[in-house]
């Protein structure tokens, strides 16, 4: 269903709209495969210097919704979120989300990829227990797992420090990552560059709409 996924242009600024409210815009086959091909189309157009991706309703992006397809199906390698994955891990231009409400799976990942997040406080994703390490004689697979808690851990610190860089006000998250995509689009190449990694620390511009103390 292609019209959960709308899209427009504003200038050199590619904006992309998860339309699927009533299910917290989780992300089913066709909307999978549309936005990745809006991702590949948009890296290679020269005419886009930075993208913005919103959401409808209450919800960010609540995950994937796989349907009736057979699990063993859902991490094939011809699967759309699998391609979707695929067209955002190399996607280098300014990605600016929009957040608000909840977010999980596929969601997270669109946070963690992005350069800048400008949420709503309503937006919070709770947080796991840290792990404790094992003692030294515990076996290789406690070990592992540790690890992968630890991973799991480091992870959601970093969307949580993400969805407090660039706070705004209830209804405002849509503005002012907008406002910011616009701001970075005009920008020499040469400074685009420092202006991502300025934005991933959270020490860009602040979007308008901004909350405050």
């Amino acid at each position: 269903m292609t019209h959960h996924i709308q899209t427009e242009t504003q200038g050199a600024v590619a904006i992309l709209r998860l339309a699927r409210p009533a299910r917290g815009n989780a992300l089913d086959a066709g909307m999978a495969d549309l936005f990745a091909q809006f991702l590949v189309s948009w890296r290679a157009d020269p005419g886009i210097a930075a993208c913005v991706i919103c959401a409808e309703g209450a919800d960010f992006c609540t995950g994937s919704d796989y349907g009736d397809l057979p699990q063993t199906l859902w991490s094939h390698r011809a699967a759309p979120w699998t391609r979707l994955q695929e067209a955002l891990i190399p996607f280098d231009k300014p990605l600016v989300l929009a957040a608000r409400g909840r977010a999980a799976g596929i969601g997270l990942a669109l946070i963690l990829k992005a350069h800048a997040v400008v949420a709503e406080p309503c937006l919070a994703p709770a947080m796991t227990p840290a792990p404790v390490r094992p003692s030294a004689q515990a076996g290789a697979r406690q070990q592992l797992e540790f690890l992968a808690q630890r991973r799991r851990r480091e992870l959601e610190k970093t969307i949580a420090a993400k969805l407090k860089s660039h706070p705004a006000r209830p209804g405002t998250s849509v503005t002012g990552a907008l406002a910011l995509a616009h701001r970075i689009a005009v920008l020499p190449r040469n400074e685009v560059e420092r202006e991502m990694i300025n934005l991933r620390r959270g020490s860009g511009p602040r979007p308008e709409g901004r909350a405050t103390a």
